[in-house]
């Protein structure tokens, strides 16, 4: 059943246990901050910030769960109250120390992921491609660190192709250190397309460590093959499919080709096409002539390369024809004779055989009907003899 809150027919309640945040949010914030980014949300969470009661911000994380607010700077000690609301979840509510620490503090902010190619400042990132990453680094204690070493880790599907660190020697309280160029990576080849990349940029120091987690998603083709059947006509077949890219940039121009996987099936001309690149949730539709030895069923694998990306798809497809009959003089088990004027077997005219289906006897603006019910594996058509008495 589904139940409406107050009668209105857009607020639906949800009932079931509801997923907790895994939110990582920075404990403090420096005295005077201005903005509160946070990175790895849920997609589409409602953020709001308040202060003593009074509203600081709001803002609705992208597709990406990364969400920024800006807010007038606090000058005073304080706590800043953190709510995240999102359907299926439980509210989450938190807070945040607006001070300056009486210790060494380091924040990693501004960080950015640069094309190394164009130069171009990019949200995601592609395969095999090398990227700069630039930060801001900054001691919002009011005690210095010394011997601070910056570095980077990370886990599969990127290697490091910089030094791993980063000497940054004492950084003074309230100092800030740009950091441009401080490292480069390149990411792997052929990373399918959402997956999510995760960084940890650490920092340490005389008696200190801290870390941060950045996270970036891989933008990329994603290839398919749909609607694959055999067309027959003027005794020729021709194998039929699609090519599609679901994913969310364009692929390279590419191939498709065919092989035979059982005997009974052969692609006596070419089986290798070229095939342009496809942008994003484009199609392309292909066909290759063949020749089927019998009526058993045929095997086959076609092949989508663009690229650094790949697709092989087996397909086992019915060749022979589906033909119903009524030469057992009753209608089979499996048509739906449920109708008033019922159907009936007819040995009075028939386009083969003895027996054929009439209908049931009928007045005007009445109608009498049979069913049957199939599964076609690929586009196909059904045709039938019908004899029409009037």
């Amino acid at each position: 059943e589904i139940y409406t809150l107050l009668g209105d027919p857009t607020l639906i309640p949800h009932i079931g246990e509801g997923l907790e945040f895994n939110a990582d949010l920075p404990e403090i914030l420096s005295l005077g901050e201005n903005e509160l980014t946070i990175d790895d949300l849920p997609a589409y969470t409602y953020v709001g910030l308040s202060l003593e009661g009074e509203l600081l911000g709001a803002a609705q994380a992208n597709s990406d769960g990364v969400v920024t607010i800006n807010f007038e700077p606090i000058n005073d000690v304080s706590y800043i109250k953190v709510v995240l609301t999102n359907q299926f979840y439980r509210p989450f509510i938190s807070e945040i120390m607006i001070e300056t620490p009486n210790e060494p503090y380091i924040i990693l902010s501004d960080i950015k992921f640069e094309d190394a190619a164009t130069g171009e400042i990019v949200e995601k990132l592609q395969s095999n491609k090398e990227y700069n990453i630039h930060l801001n680094a900054q001691n919002i204690g009011t005690v210095a660190l010394n011997n601070t070493v910056i570095h980077i880790e990370w886990l599969e599907n990127v290697t490091v192709v910089s030094d791993y660190h980063l000497n940054a020697g004492t950084m003074n309280a309230q100092q800030s250190i740009p950091c441009n160029n401080i490292f480069k990576i390149r990411t792997h080849e052929a990373l399918a397309n959402g997956l999510e990349l995760n960084f940890s940029i650490l920092v340490d120091g005389t008696n200190y460590q801290s870390s941060k987690v950045i996270k970036k998603k891989i933008e990329a083709p994603e290839l398919d093959i749909t609607n694959i059947n055999l067309k027959q006509s003027n005794n020729s077949k021709t194998l039929q499919f699609t090519l599609h890219n679901n994913g969310s940039i364009a692929t390279e121009d590419g191939s498709v080709s065919v092989e035979s996987r059982s005997a009974n099936i052969a692609f006596p001309t070419e089986n290798t096409k070229n095939v342009i690149a496809l942008n994003a949730n484009q199609s392309s539709a292909q066909s290759f002539e063949c020749t089927i030895s019998d009526e058993e069923d045929v095997t086959f694998a076609i092949t989508y390369t663009a690229g650094d990306y790949a697709l092989t798809k087996v397909i086992s497809l019915e060749t022979h024809a589906t033909v119903e009959t009524f030469e057992t003089a009753s209608i089979p088990e499996n048509w739906a004779n449920d109708t008033e004027a019922a159907w009936i077997i007819d040995n009075s005219v028939a386009y083969e055989g003895q027996y054929s289906l009439r209908s049931g006897d009928i007045n005007d603006n009445e109608t009498t009907t049979l069913e049957i019910t199939t599964e076609a594996l690929g586009k196909d058509t059904i045709s039938f003899y019908v004899k029409v008495s009037s």
